[in-house]
């Protein structure tokens, strides 16, 4: 399948595949402490950017958890960053919304993403998602790509 690269800026924030490796998904931590009042939004570093092949995007929820343990909901409930937005400075964020006043700690997994072939992927493309293996992660120091900058 694919090898999706990852520059990780903030230690710790590796994502993983929870459930032993079993789960479609990894999970995505926080990067920081994050401080909300009820009805507050912030954008929170989730410490990591990341190369998406060419043909696929990466669809990011928010974790069934989060609302209930951590008083949150993802602002626009799903986020899509696609293989356009891979350079170094391109940091993954989440655009959290307090239904309550919180306070989520840094290291906490709060959202999720997965790898799924773009609406414009190839044939081929499409093929390999569809019958290769599950992607992996590899931590690497530098990603090839000029940033796009903007939010993921």
């Amino acid at each position: 399948m694919s090898t999706i690269k990852v520059k990780v800026v903030e230690e710790g924030c590796m994502p993983v595949r929870s459930g032993k490796g079993k789960s479609d998904c990894f999970d995505l931590t926080l990067a920081e402490t994050v401080t909300l009042k009820k009805g507050e939004l912030y954008v929170a570093s989730l410490g990591v950017a990341m190369e998406i092949p060419k043909g696929m995007s990466a669809r990011m929820y928010l974790r069934s958890s989060s609302p209930v343990d951590h008083k949150v909901m993802m602002a626009n409930h799903v986020a899509v960053m696609d293989y356009r937005y891979n350079g170094d400075g391109d940091i993954w964020r989440c655009e959290l919304v307090a239904l309550k006043s919180t306070v989520i700690s840094k290291g906490t997994r709060i959202c999720q993403f997965e790898l799924v072939p773009s609406q414009f992927a190839t044939r081929f493309e499409k093929f390999k998602w569809l019958f290769g293996s599950k992607p992996t992660l590899k931590q690497v120091m530098h990603l090839g790509n000029k940033n796009r900058g903007g939010i993921g």
